[in-house]
């Protein structure tokens, strides 16, 4: 839970800080996108400012609730494992609720005498007993089997964003830019108003927000957030469309059809789980965790906290 994700540490070099800014000015992406104006230090890609830390977090995933974390570049790995972990302890508990009812019930009728009589809610001779004979197991067993549902939906959606090399956040932002009709990107600017041309006033006038009301919110969309069905559809939904033979418009608005660090399945599996340190013997390098800002994009060790560049054939997509 206290983890660290990957948070970027803050500068407090002056002169380090006005270098940056004139490197910005100089390649005119002075703006909110590529300057953070809480840690003073140009934005690396795959970075997510957080307002918690006020810090900016390496190759940002997202943040769950279940664990109160972010979940980032240094613990991404470690979250994988916990939640694979978690869904087999989960079923193997499910298997050995199961015997205790069956061996409870073939006890009591062998050394009390007792004979029971089948439910016929239940198709399953050992489920029925748990729900007559022992109720606080049967309904411990439904909690965590309801539980298990939304963790195999988790285990889904990151398996296969592993697998196309995107982060959560990424993915979203993705599906966001494909969905919006809007050309308006986020900024900020010393400049007073009157000393800005008719024509600039005219472009930050237009409204950022996709005129297109978002249907509300209701119990069951909730319900749908929390256990992550939303993304579960998304994510089937892409899929299928990558998968189909659809229109050219239909392509084009598929999120998995424009990730930049996508370098092929096996590529992007091994830059996710492999430790950048060739040195260290294979199963420590899937094991643990990375323990600094290094990690491999497409086979290259890189160092995140300073990551400004995609490699060459992702860099039509950025």
């Amino acid at each position: 839970m206290k983890s660290d994700p990957g948070y970027i540490p803050k500068t407090t070099d002056h002169d380090r800080v006005r270098e940056t800014i004139r490197e910005l000015l100089s390649l005119g992406k002075f703006d909110a996108k590529h300057f953070c104006v809480h840690s003073w230090i140009k934005i690396p890609l795959r970075s997510k400012y957080n307002k918690n830390s006020s810090t900016l977090i390496s190759r940002f995933d997202h943040f769950c609730p279940w664990v109160y974390n972010n979940i980032g570049l240094l613990n991404h790995k470690m979250f994988m494992l916990f939640i694979l972990l978690l869904e087999l302890s989960v079923w193997t508990f499910v298997q050995l609720l199961t015997e205790h009812f069956d061996e409870l019930s073939d006890y009591l009728e062998d050394k009390k005498g007792k004979k029971f009589v089948d439910c016929k809610l239940f198709g399953d001779e050992d489920l029925c007993f748990g729900w007559k004979h022992d109720t606080f197991n049967f309904l411990l067993l439904c909690w965590i089997a309801f539980q298990a549902i939304w963790v195999l939906f988790l285990i889904g959606v990151q398996s296969v964003q592993l697998l196309k090399g995107v982060t959560d956040y990424e993915f979203v932002q993705i599906n966001k830019k494909l969905k919006s009709t809007g050309t308006a990107e986020e900024y900020f600017s010393s400049t007073p108003p009157e000393l800005m041309s008719e024509e600039l006033l005219a472009e930050l006038d237009v409204a950022v927000v996709d005129p297109r009301q978002p249907p509300p919110r209701t119990c069951l969309t909730v319900c749908c957030a929390v256990l992550g069905l939303d993304k579960v559809l998304t994510m089937v939904k892409s899929v299928l469309r990558l998968k189909s033979d659809e229109s050219s418009r239909s392509t084009h608005l598929n999120a998995l059809a424009h990730i930049p660090t996508d370098f092929g399945w096996k590529q992007n599996l091994k830059d996710f789980w492999l430790l950048s340190d060739s040195s260290s013997p294979l199963w420590r390098r899937i094991i643990c965790p990375p323990k600094d800002s290094h990690a491999l994009l497409n086979g290259i060790e890189v160092d995140y906290y300073a990551l400004y560049t995609l490699p060459k054939n992702a860099e039509e997509f950025a």
